[in-house]
């Protein structure tokens, strides 16, 4: 890389300083103007860039370890290869940056704004996305392994093959989201919101259920099933909505028992099966629920 020097300037326009680009190791550049500034493998590990302004900045291979860039302005930034651990992104604005392969282990992103944001094999292990927006966001691939995505905003996003191991996604928006054989191998997924998303190939052993997503219920029931009789009662639970557990209970199937003692074994501590909170409702034997034809035996 070619040394140059730059200058660092207010919002207002005022030249703070003329720094050398390769090196603003702790430099403090709160709210200062780097717009479309070319910061290509600068070390700015523990810079203070709060509320600064790098849209469309290059930051690509950056070095920016423990810099605090909270509430900074980083629309369609180049952050290819940067590394970001232990980085503050909180409330940062990220919509349409290209994070592919960047490094943000341990970073805080929490409620930042990653709306279409490209982060394909980015790796976010143990990082922390409480209420971040990531519609339509492209984490192909990306590694959050332990991520913690409470109440994160995800719909149609693309999460094909991402590693989602003991990710917390309890009350997290998935609606339309693209999850096939991504790897959800123990995380949380109390209270998310799985409409419409694809989950074809998803790893979702040792997961905690979402038990009023008849969605994700029907697709590991499919994933459990070993003959053709469980995979239909299971598409069959997949068109029900959560108000149809009474209709589910009362249903004559053959493999209904191989249901319920399935999903008895994905319980967590305390929790109960959907049915084991309604009452049932007695009814005669002439009004027992049939099987439609497609899945009778």
């Amino acid at each position: 890389m070619t040394d140059t020097n730059i200058e660092i300037t207010s919002l207002d326009g005022r030249i703070l300083k003329r720094v050398h680009a390769t090196n603003l190791q702790g430099a403090d550049l709160e709210e200062a103007n780097l717009h479309r500034a070319d910061l290509y493998g600068t070390d700015l590990q523990e810079a203070n860039l709060q509320g600064a302004d790098l849209q469309e900045a290059n930051l690509h291979e950056a070095y920016l370890q423990g810099a605090n860039l909270r509430g900074a302005d980083l629309y369609g930034a180049d952050l290819r290869g940067a590394d970001l651990q232990e980085a503050n992104l909180g409330r940062a604005n990220l919509h349409r940056a290209d994070l592919y392969g960047t490094d943000l282990q341990g970073a805080n992103l929490r409620r930042a704004n990653l709306q279409g944001a490209n982060l394909q094999g980015a790796y976010l292990y143990e990082a922390d996305l409480r209420g971040a927006y990531l519609h339509e966001a492209d984490l192909y691939g990306a590694d959050l392994h332990e991520a913690n995505l409470h109440e994160a905003k995800l719909q149609g996003a693309n999460l094909h093959g991402a590693d989602l191991h003991g990710a917390d996604l309890r009350g997290a928006k998935l609606y339309g989201a693209d999850l096939r054989g991504a790897d959800l191998y123990g995380a949380d997924l109390y209270g998310t919101d799985l409409r419409g998303a694809k989950l074809h190939g998803t790893d979702l052993r040792g997961a905690r259920m979402n038990w009023q997503s008849n969605h994700l219920i029907s697709e590991r029931l499919s994933q459990a099933a070993k003959n053709t009789a469980q995979t239909k009662l299971a598409e069959l639970i997949g068109q029900k909505t959560n108000d149809d557990w009474p209709e589910l209970v009362a249903l004559d199937h053959p493999e209904k028992e191989w249901a319920q003692n399935t999903m008895q074994g994905w319980l967590k501590g305390s929790e109960t099966l959907p049915w084991e909170k309604t009452a049932p409702t007695e009814c005669r034997p002439s009004e027992m629920l049939s099987a439609p034809p497609w899945l009778q035996i």
